[in-house]
């Protein structure tokens, strides 16, 4: 069988001569007559750059026939496949079908019309490979598909590696999981539990292994980014995040450690707890995270498909603020402006924040409004508060994507912004 190795990854500085096919719309189209393999064609294709290069392809198949997809020549990557019809359906899916780390995957054709074929890399690797998509009359004899073994020592939820295979997990209870990637490359664990709305839902990372420097990244349950963290404070390299559901589902969290690869990977665990908390009482054991520059957590990519509508208590008063120190070298002199958040669940339906009301987690952004640079981003405390002064030449974006809020702030006054969580009937309760 194969066995994972070590083997340096090829040395590759572009994009290959099918790209840029990165997306449905732009797939590359293919002349399949009765076969056509890229090697012949354009030459292999690759993974440049490597953790975000995706393949698209696409060919007129006939109603009727048969087609088969094959990976070969595999240079330092792991593909997989995937076959989707016209509807961006996927209709078919392979990962090893082809011996080692090549895939296979056939299916019969149905209906006159394009088929698209997306190939990614498992491991974050800049490799090359080769295809052939081959058409027939009748299903193609079975590949005889080497099995690949997985890496010793991986953790009791791998392979983990994808939303489709997320492990499931328990909330208020702790696991003990690694980074020991299952066959190469990264580990990236991905996690899934149930959530109900109504609830906070507080995950965090702890008694980390010397060396282990995880990053965790929330998805709602349409796989849409909310969120993440990377380090809850400097000098603590665990990671925690807290979300306040909206919606009863599936709330996915990805943990790993990006390019930060644990030097001793067998000694590369982590504790994992996620807690479901109600709004309003206090924290007991989960860390909150403080505010992280820019470099260090990740920005959401949209906020949640099913968000809570944003509170009708949005309150603005003026703050002081320090003299900045003007430029000299003929740019307009940047500003410094304080901005104070906080925000509250009100369980007493006082429209005023009390005590216990804070609610923690909740990742917020500031941006140079003309350029949309991003000047600072963090996450409220335990209080519910997030202090931040940025220093700006023009009027400041300050945004909160969990509740799809976004306010200009223009004067040098700054601002105090105040979000008010209306009580809501909790699960069980009698309205």
């Amino acid at each position: 069988s194969a066995t994972p190795t070590n083997t340096p990854t090829p040395s590759i500085t572009e994009g290959d001569n099918y790209e840029t096919n990165d997306s449905f719309g732009a797939a590359y189209e293919l002349p399949v007559a009765t076969s056509v393999t890229l090697s012949t064609l354009e030459g292999e294709a690759n993974f440049y750059p490597g953790d975000s290069d995706k393949d698209w392809f696409k060919f007129w198949a006939k109603n009727g026939k048969w087609y088969q997809v094959t990976t070969s020549g595999l240079s330092g990557v792991d593909t997989y496949l995937q076959i989707r019809n016209q509807n961006e359906t996927v209709i078919a899916s392979n990962d090893d079908g082809g011996g080692g780390y090549a895939s296979q995957t056939s299916w019969q054709s149905a209906y006159d019309g394009y088929y698209y074929i997306r190939v990614t890399n498992r491991v974050n690797t800049s490799g090359a490979y080769n295809m052939t998509v081959e058409e027939s009359d009748a299903p193609p004899a079975e590949a005889t598909a080497t099995p690949v073994s997985p890496s010793s020592g991986i953790d009791d939820c791998e392979d983990n590696s994808d939303f489709e295979r997320a492990c499931v997990i328990a909330t208020d209870k702790s696991y003990t999981f690694n980074l020991v990637p299952p066959f190469s490359g990264t580990d990236n664990d991905y996690f899934k539990f149930w959530i109900k709305p109504g609830f906070i839902y507080e995950c965090a990372t702890s008694d980390l292994d010397p060396g282990i420097d995880p990053n965790m990244i929330v998805y709602d349950h349409n796989q849409n980014g909310i969120g993440g963290n990377d380090d809850i404070e400097p000098g603590n390299y665990n990671s925690a995040f807290s979300y306040y559901a909206s919606y009863e589902g599936w709330l996915y969290v990805l943990v790993g450690t990006g390019d930060r690869t644990p030097s001793d990977m067998d000694n590369s665990n982590y504790t994992l707890l996620c807690e479901r908390k109600t709004p309003g009482q206090a924290s007991t054991s989960t860390p909150t995270p403080s505010p992280t520059s820019s470099a260090a957590t990740p920005t959401p990519t949209s906020p949640p498909g099913d968000a809570l509508t944003p509170p009708d208590e949005i309150t603005i008063r003026p703050m002081t603020t320090p003299t900045p120190i003007p430029e000299s070298n003929g740019a307009p002199a940047s500003r410094f402006i304080p901005i104070n958040l906080l925000v509250y669940y009100d369980g007493n339906d006082d429209h005023q924040p009390g005590a216990g009301e804070g609610v923690s987690g909740i990742s917020a952004q500031a941006y140079e409004a003309a350029a949309n640079q991003l000047l600072a981003q963090g996450f409220t405390d335990e209080q519910g508060n997030l202090e931040f002064t940025v220093a700006a030449q023009g009027p400041v974006r300050v945004s909160i994507p969990f509740f799809g809020f976004s306010q200009l702030v223009a004067n040098e006054e700054g601002a105090s912004i105040y979000l008010r969580i209306p009580p809501q009937t909790l699960p069980g309760e009698t309205p």
